[in-house]
């Protein structure tokens, strides 16, 4: 990333990122006993519009702003639509998606291939780390230390 940012880049390291820690959640807390907990991955085949567009650089948001108005991006409360079968489904189905990456395309949950990059044990522990490090939050670490002793 330092010799190839872009905007497009660091959108998708954080991608990347969360559903690495997706992973490693599920890891976690399918060994413990009775777990009522899923970590889905879940992508939303359309663009979004919300206030995260005041964050982007001007050009970019002007052009965003353009496509807007020629149906390029979907509400926050049709994503919302989107997204409630995930809500709304039984426990036994939420834990068979457990850990995986899914979207909802012609009314079923469809199965994403994941980039490799998201299953290294040992980038799954460097994120692990550093998102500590820079949390600094001493009760979120504590309860980390309880859930994996490594921390």
């Amino acid at each position: 990333m330092k010799k190839n940012w872009s905007f497009e880049n660091g959108i998708h390291q954080a991608m990347v990122a969360k559903r690495m820690l997706l992973v490693k959640l599920n890891d976690l807390y399918k060994c413990a006993k009775g777990s009522k907990v899923s970590f889905i991955g879940f992508e939303i085949s359309k663009t979004v519009w919300s206030n995260q567009i005041n964050i982007i650089p001007v050009s970019m948001k002007i052009m965003a702003t353009m496509m807007k108005y020629f149906g390029t991006f979907i509400s926050i409360e049709k994503c919302g639509m989107i997204m409630a079968p995930l809500f709304t489904e039984n426990k036994e189905e939420s834990l068979k998606k457990s850990g995986k990456f899914v979207t909802w395309k012609k009314n079923e949950f469809i199965w994403m291939k994941e980039e490799e990059t998201v299953f290294s044990q040992e980038i799954q522990e460097r994120l692990w780390k550093t998102s500590f490090e820079l949390c600094k939050d001493e009760k979120t670490v504590q309860i980390a230390t309880r859930i994996l002793p490594a921390t």
